[in-house]
């Protein structure tokens, strides 16, 4: 689930000094990652995904199996939305569909990433992100939304893209997102029992022989 609270991480390297009475040893020479140039090896590139400037974490990443080059991922969005934020990459993961201004799933929460415009959803956040794409290449995206005051309504929410992740469903009366779960919290921090939806995984059975074909 995300939190309010981020944590960072320290890292500490160590240094060893060895003192000689007569003469000193050369420095050590310090020790970079590199990656190899040419050769029949998988090309290797680093993306900025997302393009903002809040934070994205908890990130899924899901393939086509129709087409390896539409790949899928999610995340905790923290823009004015507050939900889910979703992007999409039709060339290999070069490039993305962008986080703003609509780059989330509608339906989850009450917001939008324009505070003049409401959103769809009926939560007051929403986070947890799962992706999936399905036999037949649709895209799946389940999310976890959730209100802040009583009773603390939890819903495990789904939505689904017949597009790669281009759109998915508007949310709302007209195209309602799947509700997998629903906890009223009254309260408590945590369930158990399938009571509190956290951290939820997301898997379609793709195997043709197997008797749970295209099975979320």
């Amino acid at each position: 689930m995300r939190h309010i609270l981020m944590h960072a991480g320290l890292v500490a390297s160590g240094l060893i000094i060895i003192a000689c009475s007569e003469s000193s040893s050369p420095a050590p020479t310090a020790l970079h990652p590199s990656f190899a140039v040419g050769g029949h090896g998988p090309s290797v590139f680093v993306v900025d995904v997302s393009r903002d400037t809040t934070a994205q974490n908890e990130t899924p990443i899901a393939a086509n199996p129709l087409n390896s080059s539409n790949l899928l991922t999610g995340a905790n969005d923290w823009n004015f939305n507050d939900g889910c934020a979703v992007n999409a990459s039709f060339d290999g993961g070069k490039t993305w569909t962008p986080t703003l201004p609509n780059g989330f799933v509608p339906g989850v929460t009450r917001f939008t990433n324009d505070p003049s415009v409401p959103g769809t959803g009926f939560f007051d956040a929403g986070g947890d992100p799962a992706v999936a794409f399905g036999p037949d290449g649709t895209a799946y995206f389940a999310c976890q939304a959730f209100n802040f005051t009583s009773p603390f309504q939890i819903n495990l929410l789904l939505s689904r893209s017949t597009d790669g992740g281009r759109t998915w469903l508007a949310g709302g009366a007209a195209q309602p997102l799947a509700v997998i779960a629903s906890w009223n919290g009254n309260g408590k921090t945590k369930g158990s029992n399938g009571q509190f939806t956290d951290h939820e995984a997301l898997w379609i059975d793709r195997s043709p022989a197997s008797p749970f074909f295209g099975s979320i």
